[in-house]
């Protein structure tokens, strides 16, 4: 996790242009369990949003479905 966070960090810090929203990590995992999260964000004083765990990934356009609702839920709060 804390290679996300820097790949996050760089971008926030020498890619962003101002007018862009900050940037996000998406970690995906292949193992689920409570441990497993509490590690992933230990540390971390970012804004951190769980949502769920799948045993394997969705098709392209359900995952890309499933980030465009998220989006809009927190969007429109």
């Amino acid at each position: 996790m804390s290679q996300l966070n820097t790949y996050v960090a760089y971008y926030r810090e020498e890619i962003k242009r101002k007018e862009d929203n900050p940037p996000i990590g998406i970690l995906l995992c292949t193992e689920k369990g409570k441990k497993l999260v509490e590690y992933a964000i230990n540390g971390m004083d970012e804004k951190l949003f769980v949502s769920k765990y799948l045993l394997e990934l969705p098709d392209k356009n359900k995952l890309a479905l499933f980030i465009q609702k998220e989006y809009q839920k927190l969007a429109f709060k």
